[in-house]
């Protein structure tokens, strides 16, 4: 083989190699990403800040603002109404449950741990969309028993912190239907009693509650996929949350 056709075969074996290397990136990327949007990473704790640790599921995680959460999210919202001395960290985790018998318990994640960890001011905590899905309600106990005693186990595990953090509770938004059928399984029945389970351990053990689910019930607009709030919805929320807690 003379030296230019070896030039035309390094060539051609290199394009090969380009394409399946840009080939396997698509997939690396997708794979990466379908990841992190399971497992993301956890946010940096500044110092010299007032903290709120939000604690959820997707609506926290801010599935319906997929594109934009550094800046539509609840969290991003409620940081800039709050202010610079403020940090609010979003610790959202898609599909998970506070039932320990669900199928993805909060308690089983590291953000879990985590939220330990950092020990801070202020938690804010939602969980509940998921376990309304009949499957995961079964484990609920009679009268929603095992979620309102897993509830205030959870709570305390935050109480109990060396920080002594002020902790708020939130009842889970609305979720409507597409085409007759509420998506990803969530039974908006169920929401409405975990709401009122959720209004239960804040009563008893003195907690602000926030009720995201009066704040959405008239807003279907909000929700292009019957779950998740938009932008719109994110705004909404985030207001309502701002009006309740304690600004120190």
């Amino acid at each position: 083989m003379n030296k230019k056709a070896r030039l035309v075969l390094i060539i051609a074996s290199s394009a090969v190699v380009a394409i399946a290397a840009v080939g396997g990136g698509i997939g690396i990327s997708y794979g990466l990403t379908e990841y992190f949007n399971q497992y993301p990473l956890a946010p940096r704790v500044k110092k010299n800040k007032i903290h709120f640790a939000c604690i959820g599921d997707s609506i926290t995680w801010g599935a319906g603002v997929y594109y934009s959460r550094n800046k539509d999210s609840y969290e991003a919202v409620l940081n800039k109404k709050l202010g610079n001395e403020y940090q609010v960290l979003n610790y959202g985790l898609n599909g998970r449950t506070l039932l320990k018998e669900g199928d993805m318990p909060y308690t089983k994640e590291r953000f879990y741990k985590i939220t330990h960890d950092i020990n801070v001011e202020n938690y804010i905590i939602m969980l509940g969309s998921n376990d309304s899905k009949p499957f995961n309600w079964v484990h609920a106990g009679e009268n929603g028993i095992n979620y309102v005693n897993e509830l205030k186990d959870f709570v305390n595990s935050y109480l109990e912190l060396p920080s002594h953090p002020t902790v708020y509770l939130m009842q889970p938004p609305k979720a409507y239907p597409i085409n007759g059928v509420i998506p990803y399984e969530i039974n908006d029945d169920n929401i409405k009693i975990i709401g009122s389970l959720v209004k239960q351990v804040g009563d008893e053990l003195n907690l602000k509650v926030i009720d995201l689910y009066s704040v959405t019930e008239n807003h279907p607009e909000w929700y292009p996929d019957g779950v998740h709030p938009n932008k719109e919805g994110n705004l909404a929320m985030a207001e309502a949350i701002y009006s309740v807690i304690e600004k120190k």
